[in-house]
């Protein structure tokens, strides 16, 4: 694939071909596991259920069930009560999801790469862009619907990774405990806050979590024995894990923290191995081949890091060994200071707080807030995953689920700052522990009955008013309607887009801006652009080597720039932040005497460079 983009050939052919193969497999599972479900008895809430039977009951509606499956023929006014949600939340967030791109990530990286890589027509590297080096597998997907001029489409591809996402929750969950619970599970995950703030957006997380929880699901599947494989001869059972593998091999293709959910599954596979009564020899084979298969499928981004930087997991783990072995505190990625420093040093947390992190995140969540975790989750979900804990002995899928959600999660803190959607992997399995504990409120006594239907009502209060929330903010039924125009409503989300849009219009086609503290927003711009450290660290190199204006204007003009986009204040923090008066005086004269502002709006200046 690499090979044909250096020579020139856009080729997004190999994103698409993993969502097929996804799609397959997801499809199998689905049609396992409708045909065939797990025999149960029960007795509860008007339905009746006989195991290895034939009759089953629900809201007075006779059906025959061969594998005694607890089913009817009809909707429950259960169903259809969570049907209804789930449709009221998926129209919602996609009427959000069809609006133009105005998310820091899409500006800045996911349709901002693929752009570059249309308007050249191949696939390039782009120095200056450090994670354009990261995998791409749902970003060349964008690609599709950036040739075709509708970048809104992309928005969409990610909303669908949403959906399929809680398809495969549904397909765990139908089998196991039935129709209703399975709808509820699939309702859980998508209205949850920050599900339905990134299904709104072109970021790859949902992809990732994905493609991670389709290979959970099937090795889950695969260690239970492959109800379908007992009857061909173990070959359910094969297809189970060899789609796992190469599952898991397309979410590392999609997001570099998916190896974390390699290396648990690795482990799994060889636990499940052992416990299917395989020697432990065999039983690390298994594991060798799971990993194999999906470090194969990874390898064309591994093979592309290496050939342009002569490191497969460039800027990761080069970054990582680098300040490891010359600052010390251990592997991580991301700033100087390792993440459980971050929260010692910058957030004054305790050791307490940072051990009870996974509980905080349901509780603290706030978007746009680093501190607390970039995202909002909803803590009613923490009740009914605590009652499923009180038949962790019963069911046993139970126990992996919450040693995989511990364990990504603790990992994650440790090796990079703990954003909630960095970790969202390991929500859907948290989802299946909470729908299996609103079963279990359901089927207590009378008063834990009525307080797990409040605790219902208040999770989807929640949601609904987080969901209000981002209407009231983006207002999207103005431009979905035709009451606003693109170029409106860009200018009204995006403060530097007035700006952008003057630049687009204005300055020559063979300009070069230097981004100098805007947040690096470069998907709009239609002129060639670049950016540098973004803590500033080229513009004190370019200050105190230059012994007057016209010398700093030379280092501007070396690096190729022949204009500057600045945000104005943020420039004179930094430059009173790290500059003597001298250098200060300097930078004034510079801008006074080698740069011309052309123009200016909420802050952001546009300066042409005096040749």
């Amino acid at each position: 694939m690499f090979l044909l983009g250096h020579a020139g050939l856009l080729v997004p052919g190999y994103a698409v071909l993993a969502i097929v193969l996804s799609a397959a497999f997801l499809f199998f599972l689905l049609k396992r596991n409708l045909k065939e479900a797990r025999p149960e008895v029960a007795v509860k809430d008007g339905w009746l259920a006989v195991e290895d039977g034939v009759l089953a009951v629900e809201d007075g509606v006779l059906a025959v069930n061969k594998a005694g499956v607890p089913a009817a023929k009809g909707v429950s006014r259960r169903e259809a009560a969570f049907f209804v949600l789930t449709a009221v939340f998926a129209l919602a967030v996609a009427l959000l999801a069809m609006t133009p791109p105005s998310v820091r990530d899409e500006l800045i990286h996911h349709l901002a790469v693929p752009r570059l890589y249309v308007q050249k027509g191949r696939i390039f590297e782009i120095p200056f862009m450090g994670f354009s080096y990261f995998p791409m597998n749902i970003d060349l997907l964008y690609i599709i619907p950036l040739l075709l001029g509708n970048d809104i489409f992309a928005r969409l591809i990610h909303f669908a990774f949403a959906v399929l996402t809680g398809l495969v929750i549904y397909s765990y969950l139908r089998p196991r405990l039935g129709r209703a619970y399975a709808v509820l599970g699939f309702l859980l995950f998508f209205s949850t806050p920050v599900v339905m703030n990134l299904a709104r957006t072109a970021y790859v997380d949902l992809g990732a979590t994905f493609f991670s929880t389709l290979a959970l699901v099937g090795i889950l599947e695969w260690g239970d024995g492959g109800r379908e494989g007992r009857k061909d001869g173990g070959k359910g059972e094969k297809r189970l894990f060899y789609w796992s593998a190469l599952s898991m091999g397309l979410a590392i293709g999609a997001k570099y923290n998916m190896l974390i959910s390699l290396f648990l599954l690795t482990f799994l596979v060889v636990h499940l191995s052992i416990r299917k009564g395989s020697a432990q020899r065999l039983a690390i084979r298994d594991g060798f081949i799971f990993f194999a298969i999906a470090i194969t499928v990874f390898s064309p981004w591994l093979i592309r890091n290496y050939v342009w930087k002569g490191s497969p997991f460039y800027p990761m783990m080069q970054a990582a060994i680098s300040k490891a072995a010359t600052e010390g505190g251990g592997l991580h990625f991301g700033e100087a200071l390792s993440p459980i420093g971050r929260r010692y040093l910058l957030y004054n947390e305790s050791t307490l707080d940072i051990v009870l992190v996974p509980l905080r995140i349901f509780l603290e969540g706030v978007d746009n807030s680093i501190e607390k975790f970039d995202g909002v989750l909803n803590p009613f979900l923490l009740i009914f995953m605590a009652l499923s804990l009180f038949r962790i002995q019963e069911e046993r899928d139970i126990k992996y689920l919450v040693v995989f959600s511990v364990l990504f999660s603790y990992i994650a803190l440790f090796t990079a700052d703990l954003v909630i959607r960095y970790i969202l992997p390991v929500f859907p399995p948290l989802v299946v522990m909470a729908v299996r504990g609103v079963r279990h409120g359901m089927e207590e006594k009378r008063g834990m009955r009525y307080a797990s239907i409040a605790a219902l009502v208040l999770l989807f209060s929640f949601n609904l008013f987080y969901l209000g929330g981002l209407y009231q903010r983006y207002m999207p039924l103005g431009y979905i309607t035709g009451g606003e125009s693109r170029s409106g409503y860009l200018s009204r989300v995006l403060p530097d887009y007035r700006v952008v849009e003057y630049a687009n219009a204005n300055i020559p086609l063979s300009s070069r801006v230097l981004f100098l503290f805007t947040g690096d927003r470069g998907y709009y711009w239609e002129r060639g652009y670049f950016y540098g450290d973004r803590m500033g660290g080229d513009i004190i190199s370019f200050v105190k080597r230059a012994g007057d204006a016209e010398g700093l204007k030379r280092e501007f003009l070396d690096t190729g720039a022949t204009h500057l986009f600045i945000l104005d204040r943020l420039l004179e923090k930094f430059a009173g932040d790290n500059f003597n008066d001298n250098e200060i005086r300097l930078l004034s004269a510079f801008f006074k005497d080698s740069t011309e502002r052309l123009y200016g709006a909420n802050g952001f200046s546009l300066y042409r460079i005096r040749q």
